[in-house]
């Protein structure tokens, strides 16, 4: 059964139907593929509004050392903006292709899933870089950050930090991927297994 027939059917029956009450239509498309969509899609608008933020605050800091940690902060943020706006072009296409629905669905899940799988491996770079940036932005408030970077303790602050923040981070973001996109991964096995099915 081609799942894509079959839900143009479904729409052109509800039009077709007489209109007895108010019908409430909704705005966006509740199909996995599309909520796929938006999710990359509103990744981007977070890569590019952290992006911005840390990139004028290089502008902002006087201090060469903080400005450095800035611009490696930023330069992650458009590392991740590139892989999601590759990812989101991919599966854009891959939905607007002539392939079967199956071969469609098998093809995103596979494409998410392997970025997903690959951005929580770079996470374990990306967040002690974000975590010793913001510690030295930190310090750099009060003091000089490059006359503190001298002094042992400042090294010991910056572990247990690292050491705390790191590990509650790559949980806050596995929680929150799988939040965005678990819920989608999860509709499109199981449309695989009812395509199968029939």
């Amino acid at each position: 059964m081609d799942l894509k027939k079959a839900w143009k059917n479904l729409e052109k029956e509800k039009l077709s139907l007489p209109v007895t009450g108010t019908i409430a239509i909704p705005k966006q498309s509740k199909h996995p593929v599309a909520g796929i969509i938006n999710t990359f899609a509103l990744s981007l608008v977070f890569c590019t509004l952290f992006g911005g933020i840390f990139m004028a605050l290089i502008f902002v800091m006087d201090q060469l050392i903080v400005q450095i940690g800035l611009a490696v902060i930023t330069f992650f943020y458009g590392v991740l903006f590139t892989i999601n706006w590759r990812v989101l072009h991919k599966v854009k296409a891959l939905h607007k292709s002539d392939e079967k629905v199956l071969n469609v669905l098998h093809g995103v899940h596979a494409i998410v899933s392997h970025t997903i799988k690959f951005q929580q491996r770079l996470s374990w770079i990306f967040f002690p870089i974000c975590v010793a940036g913001g510690f030295v932005l930190g310090v750099s408030m009060k003091k000089d950050a490059a006359a503190m970077m001298v002094q042992p303790k400042f090294y010991l602050s910056l572990i247990v930090t690292m050491a705390v923040i790191t590990p509650a981070a790559y949980l806050l973001s596995k929680w929150m991927t799988n939040l965005s996109h678990g819920k989608y991964l999860k509709q499109i096995d199981e449309l695989i297994r009812q395509a199968k099915e029939d």
